[in-house]
């Protein structure tokens, strides 16, 4: 009968939760049209945002590591002088929250690392267990004992220490807290090299801007003067309005562009600013050095290609994350199909005061032996993840197999582009220099009587359009520089 009773107990207490859950999920619509429910906003929601946020406001302003983090990485310090790209990457690799982030990372994958060898160190454990404990002595045949009911009070305490002595599972997670360690460090190097690439990026777009916006002026200056002169030969009666007309179409042109550069030229800083950390609003230009051209001039695509397939920082981590992937497969299924042997020494001390009708009894026992753990069938609750962390593994692959070719395919295509882009630069140039000589020339036909002004503004305007242009190729060839020696993990900062 208590064996009924106990069982019947454990049924409801076991079909209890299951019955609770589909009833609340019947009453908030759980399992139905969760579209329609999600359209109606849940009237608690602010209240209880607004508790966790004072929560928040109280608990987090007496965290030492909240208030130091916080205020190092968001606080702004004023730079009233121009800031070159040697400056901003240094700024940028000293503030940025995400390199933090991945240093912080670093130091978790050495406590994982720590933690991992502690692992197969002896687990010491005890415990103290008092209670009240009401038996029936329904059917017995010691004589001391008889039948019949008995309270009485007992305590227990426990000492363990389990030394594992063979656990396959443990040895693969040493090796994967080392390749961790691995991993995190080479993430960080991914990170730097990411973070330097974004900003010299942004950068070399906010001087194309500038110099973009400096040419538009400099344009609009040489358009005033030219509708000046027009305006004198047309009250002098040497010109119709024809002209005027043409001129004052360009200066709107102009301001348009103006304006739109000044306010792609501001988003420009204001994105730099952010990744430097620092407010920027003056920059200086920039010079590159000889291994800009060495780059252009170095070698075949194809050892290019195998330059990115072994020094790129996203290469090396995918790959370690890879390794990483195999290794948790096979942890896993080492937990599933070896068996674990340990070591263990158990001391308990038990108090049965006054139990037993009567008698009673204070015992001390040490327990000295070795368990060997068979895993059968569902050993760990929880099915056979090894499946799953199979299926990890392939996706890992994938996704390098994915990067691998990614970075192969634009490596191959940058590196034309860039030889190209690179001749446009140097016939930019030669235009410029023809350009001049236009000017020159004009300015002495005008001083000696052969020449007039007009021409002298045309040919200046002439310049300052192929000037623009030479600045765009230039900042062209740059990126696109840049892009390549970020893809074949060249160190950017050094080049400037």
């Amino acid at each position: 009968m208590p064996w009924g009773k106990a069982c019947l107990i454990c049924g409801v207490l076991s079909f209890s939760l299951p019955v609770d859950y589909v009833s609340a999920a019947e009453d908030t619509g759980a399992g139905g049209d969760i579209a329609s429910s999600a359209q109606h906003a849940d009237p608690d929601g602010p209240a209880i945002v607004e508790r966790q946020l004072q929560d928040a406001d109280e608990q987090l302003i007496r965290s030492e590591p909240y208030l130091h983090l916080l205020g190092t990485y968001q606080a702004w310090s004023p730079i009233t002088s121009g800031v070159s790209i040697q400056r901003a990457i240094a700024l940028a690799l000293k503030r940025d929250v995400s390199l933090a982030a991945a240093r912080e990372q670093v130091v978790e994958a050495d406590y994982a690392k720590k933690n991992a060898v502690w692992s197969y160190l002896p687990r010491i454990t005890a415990s103290t267990e008092f209670a009240q404990v009401d038996q029936s002595v329904i059917n017995t045949d010691n004589q001391v004992f008889q039948e019949g009911d008995a309270t009485f009070k007992t305590l227990v305490a426990q000492l363990e220490l389990v030394q594992p002595i063979f656990d396959l599972a443990r040895i693969r997670g040493l090796h994967i807290a080392e390749g961790e360690r691995a991993a995190s460090r080479a993430a960080l190097v991914a990170e730097s090299h990411e973070v330097v690439y974004t900003l010299v990026t942004a950068y070399l777009r906010a001087l194309e801007k500038k110099a973009q916006l400096d040419g538009v002026e400099q344009r609009l200056k040489l358009l005033g003067e030219q509708e000046q002169n027009e305006q004198k030969l047309e009250n002098t009666g040497f010109a119709t309005g024809d002209a005027s007309d043409l001129i004052a179409l360009e200066i709107g042109a102009a301001q348009s562009e103006q304006i739109s550069l000044s306010s792609q030229y501001s988003m420009a800083l204001v994105e730099l600013s952010r990744m430097a950390g620092h407010p920027i609003d003056q920059l200086v230009p920039v010079q590159v050095s000889e291994e800009v051209h060495r780059l252009v001039d170095s070698g075949s695509v194809e050892s290019l290609i195998r330059q990115a397939l072994t020094d790129n920082p996203r290469v090396n981590l995918q790959r370690l994350e890879t390794l990483g992937a195999l290794r948790s497969f096979k942890q896993q299924r080492a937990s599933e199909l070896v068996p674990t042997l340990d070591g263990f020494f158990r001391g308990e001390y038990e108090d049965r005061e006054a139990s037993r009708f009567g008698g009673g009894s204070e015992t001390f026992d040490n327990t000295i032996g070795l368990r060997l753990a068979i895993p059968l069938l569902n050993a760990s609750g929880r099915g056979y993840t090894s499946r799953e962390a199979r299926s990890q593994y392939h996706q890992a692959v994938l996704r390098e197999a994915n990067l691998l070719r990614e970075i192969e395919v634009e490596v191959a295509t940058l590196m034309p582009r860039l030889a190209a882009e690179h001749a446009v630069l140097a016939q930019a140039d030669a235009v410029i220099e023809a350009s001049e000589a236009l000017v020159e020339r004009a300015e002495k036909a005008a001083g000696t009587g052969f020449g007039t002004e007009m021409l002298v503004l045309r040919h200046s305007l002439q310049l300052e359009l192929a000037k623009a242009r030479a600045e765009q190729a230039r900042y062209a060839f740059l990126t696109t520089w840049v892009r390549l020696a970020y893809l074949i993990g060249e160190p950017i900062e050094v080049m400037f």
